[in-house]
């Protein structure tokens, strides 16, 4: 186990290996929210997503430093409610606004973009360009309104989308066929709490829940549980976003720990005393097994995880920042070695670049 004091400790034994670069101006101020960032690298090419009200934002900067900006409005096709109706959303967010978005990449360099509204899940080109599908959420008689958050994927094809009454929507995306490209496949009942975050791979998909629940997934066709394990040891306390790599899974609790799991044996291999407030996000690069997570605490931490069974360690400290009266909600590797980071603050008009230089 590794406590704070060695963290602080560790950290300080290493050089800093990223450097602060000019930040991307943004027309629309980054909405509070877990995971308000996403990114896509497509021909060379990073971009970044995140979520102002009832739009997503898209940033990119050409090799001439240019950059582009686009908004993707939410479409929310659903019948008139009543003002009643209206009232009993039962979410953290304001009416409209959205709950998460995110970069789904699937099999030979396909991607589409997902948002998720209090009221449905919407599917785009990934671009934003067209609009493929909309799924309205089921909402009961009675009692609280039932939202989406968390998207993730599942195989090559397959997109799995949580609710706040802990189901799982598990939908086929076919892309490129002139009819029924997106699909419900199955709806899974398993979380008994409101889902916070979905992240998979190819070969692994995990879920977690606002009572500390991660659930693994697998399936090319439709979800098969692997297992099930209780991140907060216990306690019921949230987790709030999650990383699957390798045979590993990486959970971010709201106490600031990073809980990391075996996928095969459900076992805890390690944790964390990562930050000392609720942790907003994390990333993985797949290429290196860099982790990056941010907090309420105001810290930028990177480390190094070592999947290798036979390693004595599990997880390492690289590297640290801390950005003075910013509120994070997001942050993203740019690319799949993790050379460059991009931190979203809430309520400011621009995205935190940070770039890898060499000791």
């Amino acid at each position: 186990m590794i406590v704070l004091g060695s963290v602080k400790m560790a950290i300080s034994e290493v050089c800093n290996t990223y450097k602060r670069e000019s930040s991307i101006l943004l027309k629309r101020s980054v909405s509070p929210g877990w995971n308000n960032l996403s990114t896509i690298h497509l021909g060379g090419r990073a971009r970044m997503s995140y979520r102002h009200r009832d739009s997503v934002c898209i940033v990119s900067k050409d090799e001439d430093a240019m950059l582009d900006h686009a908004v993707v409005k939410s479409k929310e096709l659903h019948h008139t409610l009543s003002e009643s109706e209206d009232t009993a959303v039962g979410s953290g967010s304001p009416q409209g606004d959205l709950t998460d978005s995110k970069w789904v990449s699937l099999r030979e360099n396909q991607a589409v973009l997902v948002a998720l509204s209090p009221r449905g899940i919407q599917f785009y080109e990934w671009d934003g360009s067209e609009f493929l599908h909309y799924h309205q959420i089921n909402q009961p008689e009675e009692g609280l309104k039932v939202f989406p958050r968390g998207v993730g994927l599942c195989g090559d094809s397959l997109i799995c989308v949580g609710l706040s009454n802990g189901a799982l929507l598990v939908f086929d995306v076919q892309l490129g066929k002139e009819d029924g490209a997106v699909s419900l496949r199955e709806t899974i009942i398993e979380h008994q709490s409101a889902i916070s975050d979905i992240h998979g791979t190819s070969e692994v998909t995990a879920s977690c829940d606002e009572l500390g629940t991660v659930a693994l997934w697998a399936g090319k066709t439709g979800l098969s549980k692997l297992g099930v394990l209780d991140a907060s040891r216990g306690r019921s306390e949230p987790c709030t976003s999650l990383r699957v790599f390798g045979d590993l899974v990486c959970v971010a609790m709201a106490t600031g720990y990073i809980r990391i799991f075996n996928v095969n044996s459900l076992t805890l291999k390690c944790e964390v005393t990562a930050h000392a407030r609720w942790i907003t996000a994390l990333d993985i690069a797949p290429e290196t097994g860099l982790l990056v997570s941010v907090s309420e605490d105001a810290f930028i931490r990177v480390w190094q995880l070592h999947p290798d069974p036979a390693s004595q360690k599990t997880i390492t400290p690289v590297w640290n920042y801390f950005l003075e009266d910013a509120q994070l909600f997001g942050v993203a590797f740019l690319d799949p070695a993790g050379d460059a980071i991009a931190v979203a603050p809430y309520d400011l008009y621009e995205l935190f670049l940070f770039e890898k230089e060499e000791c």
